[in-house]
């Protein structure tokens, strides 16, 4: 939570690759432990597929913060987390 407040603060247009490197590891750990609970599996999918979108050096702006901000906010809070990868 302290990240999503520190890094995508309201007001904020664009994010930097400093900002998306911990949702990239996030994902990574995700597919790891998918064997405990798949769900997690396919919310890593679903991550895995927005960093897709996100360059892979520069500036995030536009669509692509949008969604950063978007999965950000969901892993950030366990009950949507939870409710979304059901």
């Amino acid at each position: 939570r302290q990240f999503v407040k520190t890094s995508l603060t309201s007001g904020r247009e664009d994010a930097s690759q400093k900002t998306v490197n911990p949702i990239r590891r996030l994902a990574r750990k995700m597919v790891a432990l998918s064997y405990i609970d798949p769900a997690l599996g396919s919310m890593a999918s679903a991550i895995h597929s927005l960093l897709a979108k996100i360059p892979s050096t520069g500036k995030v702006d536009g669509e692509a913060f949008l969604g950063l901000t978007r999965a950000a906010y969901l892993l950030a809070d366990p009950d949507r987390f939870r409710s979304a990868a059901q």
